[in-house]
């Protein structure tokens, strides 16, 4: 039924305002035995909660009636479990439905219904009962909680980590929106805490996340839709790579919030003879590898393709998590961030997104591009002169760098990369000797052409290292 069919049907079900004997009849056909009867009488509270929520859905929570459709979740009727599920949503949205703890009774009922359902051949069941599941993990107030034992939350992450690897993108897109909602503290908080169902569980993630990008990468558009069709595909390849994201940065939250309860470090029960892999330890390394071997690649050649600053934000935001959830690993992550182009490429798009740079660039350009009259390698040798260079030549200095840092932003190369790699650290070192602090503008220019030039070969001189870090 659509929105209007059953606004339609609740203005010719509903009785007088107030009229408490509706939730009454319509739980009565819910308890019978015909499970035609059952259906209309959940089509009728759908139809009744499109229509009015406010007003009844807190009538229908009184009545139990949740209860009675969590028990119809049960059922081998595909259209009476899809109702169920359909009616449960709606109920959700009402605190209530929290507050009278009808979720912490429903939520088995729910788990084994969408376990039954994933092997049925049923796009729209899946998706209406993930649809729930989500709904349910995220509105679940904290200090109620949700799942009552370890096997239960393991069994919960055991249906997510099916439906992630749906092949169906619908399916396996709500899949991840409720597994990045099934990462909460307080969902995982029953000991012992089940890190290698968790990790299981984010391996199906960004592995499906991995291979929906590799099909769309390998799809080739043909035809003068091509162009279209291409970037319908990105932007749908972006938006489950946030999902996933998401998800994955929901795990690395969890993991900080972890550090400091002492109870989560392990599993109290393994034997102390006993290998302990089951770790918060071994998870947060594994968060490490899994973001270098699968989140980085999928970023990076996302983020070639298009700019997304929501996205960049989210990865950005895992990132800093590492740093605090592995810090002895911070130094050999830090350098192979720094080998890889993802430096470059995070500058790049920094670049873009701040104009207020740019704004402070053009006003410098303004005043120095008159007193430049010099060729691209008179430019790069004045840049490299690190005699003591005061007023006027230092701001000539500035205004070519500058220029360097536009060309290469827009990609007009017009010296090589290695020449100027030399050129800005002499221009640097100088300013070091000589005790000056360059404008903003400048000394961010200066970091994005070292990062954009520096290949495997290029080192940074020793003595830029910490001063870089202490302006920066």
């Amino acid at each position: 039924m659509n929105k209007v069919a059953l606004g339609e049907s609740a203005k010719n079900i509903e009785g007088p305002p107030g009229d408490p004997s509706l939730p009454l009849v319509l739980k009565k056909l819910l308890l019978s035995r015909d499970e035609t009867l059952q259906v209309a009488s959940a089509h009728c509270i759908t139809a009744v909660l499109v229509h009015s929520p406010e007003k009844y859905a807190p009538a229908f929570i009184h009545a139990d009636i949740p209860e009675f459709l969590f028990e119809h979740l049960s059922s081998s009727s595909e259209v009476l479990v899809w109702s169920s599920f359909n009616c449960l949503t709606l109920l959700a949205e009402e605190r209530l439905f929290f507050s009278k703890c009808h979720t912490v009774y429903g939520i088995e009922a729910v788990v084994r219904s969408l376990q039954a359902s994933l092997k049925m051949n049923n796009t729209e069941l899946h998706k209406q009962g993930l649809l729930l599941f989500t709904e349910i993990l995220t509105r679940q107030p904290e200090e109620i909680k949700l799942f009552t034992s370890s096997a239960m939350c393991r069994d919960a992450g055991c249906v997510l980590q099916e439906a992630v690897s749906s092949p169906v993108l619908e399916v396996a897109a709500e899949a991840v929106k409720a597994t990045s909602a099934f990462l909460r503290k307080d969902h995982q908080s029953a000991p012992p805490v089940q890190y290698g169902e968790l990790r299981a569980l984010l391996e199906a993630m960004l592995n499906r996340c991995a291979e929906f990008s590799q099909t769309c990468l390998n799809r080739r558009p043909l035809g003068h839709t091509s162009s279209r069709d291409s970037e319908k595909a990105i932007l749908q390849r972006g938006k489950f790579l946030l999902s996933t994201l998401e998800g994955f940065r929901s795990a690395c939250r969890l993991a900080i919030e972890f550090q400091s309860e002492p109870s989560a470090q392990e599993n109290p029960f393994t034997a102390p003879s006993a290998e302990k892999k089951d770790t918060l330890e071994d998870f947060s390394e594994f968060l490490l590898s899994a973001c270098d071997s699968m989140c980085i690649p999928m970023v990076m050649r996302h983020l070639e393709q298009t700019t997304q600053p929501a996205l960049m934000e989210v990865f950005l935001s895992i990132l800093h998590s590492l740093f605090i959830i592995v810090p002895h690993m911070k130094e050999k992550f830090s350098k192979k961030l720094a080998a890889s182009s993802f430096i470059r490429l995070t500058l790049e798009l920094k670049a873009r997104f701040c104009s207020g740079l740019l704004s402070t660039v053009s006003e410098l350009l303004q005043h120095g591009l008159p007193q430049i009259s010099s060729r691209s390698p008179e430019s790069l040798a004045f840049l490299s002169d690190r005699q003591y260079v005061e007023g006027a030549a230092r701001q000539r200095q500035h205004c070519i760098l500058l220029l360097f840092y536009l060309a290469y932003v827009h990609e007009d190369r017009f010296v090589s990369e290695a020449d100027l790699f030399e050129a800005v650290q002499s221009f640097l070192l100088s300013l070091q000797d000589q005790g000056e602090c360059p404008p903003l503008a400048v000394f961010k220019a200066s970091i994005y052409v070292l990062a954009v030039c520096q290949d495997k070969d290029s080192i940074l001189h020793e003595q830029l290292h910490s001063s870089l870090i202490s302006i920066s």
